[in-house]
């Protein structure tokens, strides 16, 4: 019979080996099987004479589904009644004695061949002992000095098919093979535990210098260079003294002579002088004109709006519905106690009508074609469609196109459980088998747990009515409602 190559397998995985039997008179003619038994079940180790001794987590099925001459076995990575049998960076041969076939013993058969690791780490190993949670020894490691300095961990406990942890190397000692790691994201693992050790993917070096340890809240720490130079910050007694030469290109106003820079400030928002400031860009007011008979040159507006005098001067204001629509201003004069607003340089052709929909911006707001629909009434924002991005045309253009080709979509688990490398949405739908393979799936809600993670896709299909994706494992098996984008 053929032997089954099974590739390599994570640790913990249940494996399912079929195998035929067939008539010694006729091997055409598939027959069944005695004698079959977990005692039958023999595995090998790394070359190794002496098989596992335990047979716990060892099955058998004969006959599969009523099918004569069809068998097989299934095998449980996950025991651990041998301990430290099955381990990451091992290789193992499957064989079956003592079988019955067509009243003849048959000799021993190697039926199934395989090995445990991840399939895309640089090293599939066991941790040979354990100081602390950052500090152990690895059973097998490189022979270079402080090559791993950077590269992801992946503990896996060796009698589960679930229980992982993660970290990162911050340092290799070849001569004993220790490594010292960040605090593991996890389970607590223990000596002969799996680990497998991952290319780095973190920032661990500037220009061939490694980078200092981040500080105890885990932020990265920088070393600014003091300095007048060009790349340099100029530090006195802890603080950064610069000289502002441009903004976005503009030379600033001179300072004024005690050295305060003058600075144009758009608008400020408060109830009074003395309120805590915030400033905006954009839309300052959106509001109603509260005024039973509003002139041309002069309305009230309701009682939302600032209390300050001269608050409003200067900025322009844009009648957004009623009569008068689409009308705008600049203010003259501002009323804080009334709420008065006086347009003597230009008067509104149609004077507007009590309860009008008006918003106050910056002079420099277009608001030629501003109406209410394009107002938004939560954040008193403008909606408006970008033509041009850095005056270029094209560039808006672009950017469209390519959102245009983002997928959003939405864990399902109601069908189907996820796990680490699964999960299913009952908003995609996509027929074609493959069709999302190689793009990668961003997950993007800061509320879920797996926000901000990404991976790339290795399989699809359309399982019943919801897409499945096959991922490249995730810390953790998205949960139900999560949401995600394919780029």
């Amino acid at each position: 019979m053929a032997l089954n190559n099974l590739g390599m397998v994570r640790p913990g995985t249940s494996l399912q080996i079929p195998f035929p039997t067939y008539s010694s008179d006729d091997p055409s003619k598939s027959i069944t099987v005695t004698e079959l038994d977990v005692g039958a079940i023999q595995i090998y180790k790394d070359g190794n004479l002496t098989q596992r001794a335990s047979t716990t987590g060892f099955g058998v099925d004969i006959d599969v589904d009523a099918t004569v001459g069809v068998h097989w076995i299934t095998i449980d990575l996950a025991s651990n009644a041998t301990a430290g049998f099955y381990a990451a960076g091992s290789r193992y041969v499957v064989v079956v004695l003592g079988l019955v076939i067509d009243l003849a013993t048959a000799m021993a058969t190697p039926i199934a061949t395989f090995e445990i690791g991840y399939p895309n780490a640089m090293i599939n190993t066991t941790v040979a002992s354990v100081t602390s949670q950052t500090q152990f020894i690895l059973t097998v490691g490189p022979a270079e000095a402080d090559v791993l300095i950077g590269c992801k961990l992946l503990f896996h406990d060796v009698a589960s098919a679930v229980q992982i942890a993660y970290a990162y190397i911050t340092d290799y000692i070849v001569t004993t093979k220790e490594v010292i790691c960040s605090t593991p994201v996890g389970f607590t693992f223990v000596a002969t535990d799996n680990v497998s050790v991952f290319m780095p993917d973190n920032v661990h070096a500037w220009s061939g210098t490694s980078v200092p340890a981040p500080d105890t809240a885990g932020y990265p720490i920088v070393t600014i260079k003091d300095g007048i130079a060009q790349g340099e910050l100029d530090i006195t007694a802890g603080t950064v003294d610069a000289n502002v030469v441009g903004w976005l290109g503009t030379a600033p106003a001179t300072p004024s002579t005690g050295g305060v820079p003058e600075v144009d400030v758009t608008f400020i928002e408060g109830a009074d002088a003395t309120d805590e400031m915030e400033i905006y860009s954009g839309v300052l007011f959106r509001g109603v004109i509260d005024e039973a008979v509003p002139a041309d040159d002069q309305f009230n507006l309701e009682s939302a709006a600032s209390s300050v005098n001269g608050y409003y001067v200067g900025q322009a204001l844009t009648i957004i519905s009623g009569t008068g629509t689409k009308q705008t201003r600049v203010i003259d004069g501002y009323t804080g106690s009334t709420r008065t607003c006086t347009f003597t340089s230009r008067s509104f052709t149609t004077a507007p009508a009590d309860t009008n929909a008006v918003i106050i911006h910056s002079a420099e707001v277009d608001a030629a074609l501003i109406d209410a629909s394009e107002v938004s009434a939560t954040n008193q924002n403008l909606n408006v469609n970008v033509s041009r991005i850095n005056d270029n045309a094209s560039a808006a253009v672009n950017l469209a196109v390519s959102a245009q080709g983002i997928i959003v979509g939405t864990v399902n688990t109601g069908v189907v459980a996820s796990t680490t490398t699964t999960f299913q949405s009952d908003d995609i739908v996509e027929a074609t088998a493959d069709h999302f393979n190689g793009r990668v799936v961003i997950f993007y809600d800061s509320a879920d747990a797996l926000y901000g993670q990404a991976t790339d896709i290795t399989d699809y299909e359309l399982n019943g009515a919801e897409g499945k994706f096959t991922v490249t494992a995730l810390t953790e098996a998205p949960s139900d409602a999560d949401k995600f984008v394919i780029i």
